[in-house]
């Protein structure tokens, strides 16, 4: 459904119907067509005569084609419980010709399934609409203080331990309860893992999609489920005797005093860098992450270390670490500093050893510098993906990205203030979701500009406007730097997600919105400087998108794949002269509404022009094609 998809089409009144041969054609075996595609990209020509043809020199491009060809398909022949069979035997197709391929090479989205579990089924379908809308990686967050959820051979404490929650005084056989997981830990949303097995049929399924998995292992913050894993194997095996072995994997010092508290409020989630046994432990996980890949015959380009939110007061009266400078009482800040260097390098370095890119949040990437943030001088730009999130308007680190990008990094894009899925779709209290970086909805990420960041700046976190001169002093993208911008990222993270419905509901539409701008070339609208221009072009294109979202795209996914829980937005509904007019952010959905307080249904009067208003409560909802509502507008006129 991309916006002028980096594509020349034309189409004819004459279509083409059942019977009309489809070809799949490996462009690099032929000599006929004039020009290369590249880039997973793909030509798909429509006649009357020689049938749909989809030419492409990779099959991630002849796939991508194919999505294409879906999304042509009129939206009948989706809705089949409500049209005559006779219409959905045929499937006409106007004449046409698209030569296609994406912005950007990397078009992902982010799912945390440490603070709360996603269990492979509901994974798999994730991974079935990010093909559906071309998306290709899933980075997928698989420890955290709360959770640990992947099997590591070898180490049964990481799941039986760091992957369960539920009540206990010493969490030696399983971790406390969070985010409301309860007291039971085999019957809470809290508790759950992958097996080795699973993740290697994860990995596969994701490769059919064309879909690339990318691991992270959040070190050195935000590990407390490994942590407490490895202090229950040290117990266990100090039981059993096994004094040289209970130590060997080791992430705590156990007489360390410090004392720090995280952002989420963990006094004991940082692993010590000063043991010979965290790196051991690193060693383990990345070789066992090695060879589940090896196993499904999937190569990963990235393996993500996590990095962020490393709190202060880490490792400053470790007697693992003070001995590391001759015995100090306690570590100096530059002390503490240099330990985070040169810990990220040494990890950084056993990377490496697998030839894969080390990936991590945009903190690997910067130290301190005295009063300042540098760019690290230890890391080769080429050889670290940072992944820039932090960018909340008037925090003082926007221009983290651009910094990065003009330095050489390869960046992803996964910006709080437009891409953070797991962020409120409006503000009030009855919608799920956070708010500490703003609100965001669809048309949020619609207005995200990846070579301009600051022309989506249109209001900061509470809503206050912004405007174009605030950024004078910030760091611009260098134009002969653009290639850097590898792409961007939606994120979903899961302090909210307690089921898969909440899960689809935080990601669609959201994730459509993120889809146009990952493939879509740069909108018009995205290059204009006069801010008032700018805003009247990009309500151009956002109410096209916003009618075929409405028209088209929603309808559909209420039967693919069985139907996915998007959200449905509410109607706006208002008194102008004399009469109650309504209306959804997606033309096309269908609102109901009563007069009489109840709450509408299936059978409530259908909102088709303006009406009077009434004494009573007037309620409204927004319908989907399968039955299912929005939340309630309520008016009293």
């Amino acid at each position: 459904m991309q916006e002028k998809a980096n594509s020349k089409g034309w189409g004819e009144s004459r279509t083409v119907a059942e019977g009309t041969r489809i070809c799949l054609i490996n462009q690099s075996r032929i000599n006929q067509q004039s020009t290369k595609i590249v880039n997973d990209g793909y030509e798909l020509t429509i006649d009357k005569l020689q049938g749909i043809n989809i030419y492409a020199e990779k099959p991630a491009g002849i796939f991508y084609g194919i999505q294409t060809l879906l999304g042509l398909a009129p939206v009948e022949n989706y809705l089949s419980n409500t049209v005559k069979q006779e219409a959905h035997r045929h499937l006409l197709f106007s004449v046409m010709h698209i030569k296609d391929y994406p912005r950007f090479e990397y078009r992902g989205v982010h799912l945390d399934v440490a603070r709360h579990f996603s269990s492979l089924a509901t994974v798999k379908r994730l991974i079935d609409v990010l093909a559906l809308y071309k998306l290709n990686k899933l980075h997928l967050h698989l420890t955290d203080d709360e959770g640990w959820r992947i099997a590591i051979p070898g180490l049964p404490e990481l799941t039986d331990v760091g992957g369960r929650r539920g009540h206990t005084l010493d969490e030696v056989k399983h971790l406390v309860p969070s985010f409301g997981s309860g007291p039971f830990p085999d019957s809470n949303n809290g508790s759950g893992f992958y097996t080795r097995e699973e993740f290697i049929e994860l990995l596969r399924y994701a490769q059919r999609h064309h879909v690339t998995v990318i691991p992270e292992i959040d070190f050195p913050g935000h590990a407390r489920a490994a942590i407490k894993s490895m202090e229950a194997r040290y117990a266990r095996l100090q039981q059993e005797g096994l004094i040289d072995q209970a130590a060997r994997f080791l992430l705590s010092d156990l007489q360390d005093m410090s004392v720090y508290k995280s952002v989420q409020g963990w006094h004991d989630n940082v692993i010590n860098p000063c043991l010979s046994s965290t790196y051991l432990f690193i060693n383990k996980i990345l070789a066992e992450l090695h060879w589940m890949y090896q196993e499904a015959g999937v190569e990963v380009p990235v393996i993500h270390l996590g990095g962020d939110e490393v709190p202060e007061g880490v490792w400053r009266k470790s007697p693992a670490c003070t001995a590391l400078y001759g015995g100090t009482e306690e570590l100096s800040d530059q002390q503490v500093e240099r330990l985070k260097r040169q810990f990220v390098y040494n990890v950084h370095q056993m990377v490496q050893v697998y030839r894969k890119q080390t990936g991590g949040w945009e903190e690997l990437a910067f130290v301190k510098d005295d009063d300042s943030v540098i760019i690290n001088p230890m890391i080769e730009p080429g050889s670290m993906r940072p992944y820039v999130w932090n960018n909340v308007w008037g925090w003082g680190t926007e221009d983290y990205g651009y910094r990065l990008a003009n330095a050489g990094f390869p960046v992803v894009l996964a910006n709080a203030t437009n891409l953070y899925f797991d962020l409120a779709y409006q503000k009030d209290p009855d919608e799920l979701g956070y708010y500490w970086a703003g609100f965001v909805n669809a048309r949020t990420v619609f207005e995200f500009t990846p070579f301009d960041i600051f022309k989506s700046a249109w209001q900061d976190r509470m809503g206050n406007s912004l405007n174009d001169n605030q950024w004078e002093n910030s760091t611009r993208l260098q134009v002969d730097k653009r290639n850097n911008i590898l792409g961007i990222q939606g994120q979903l993270w899961s302090e909210n997600i307690k089921s898969a419905e909440q899960l689809e509901y935080l990601a669609l539409p959201k994730l459509i919105a993120l889809a146009e701008r990952a493939w879509a070339n740069q909108p018009t609208w995205a290059d204009e400087q006069d801010r008032k221009k700018r805003f009247s072009k990009l309500n151009q294109h956002w109410q096209q998108f916003a009618l075929r979202m409405g028209s088209y795209e929603l309808p559909r996914l209420d039967r693919w794949q069985g139907g996915y829980h998007y959200r449905l937005p509410l109607p706006g509904a208002k008194l102008v002269g004399g009469k109650i007019h309504a209306n959804t952010a997606f033309p096309g959905l269908t609102i109901r509404y009563t007069v009489d307080g109840s709450e509408p249904s299936l059978k409530s009067q259908k909102y088709q022009q303006p009406f009077d208003p009434v004494a009573g409560q007037i309620k409204l909802k927004t319908f989907s094609t399968n039955g299912r509502s929005s939340r309630t507008t309520v008016l009293s006129p």
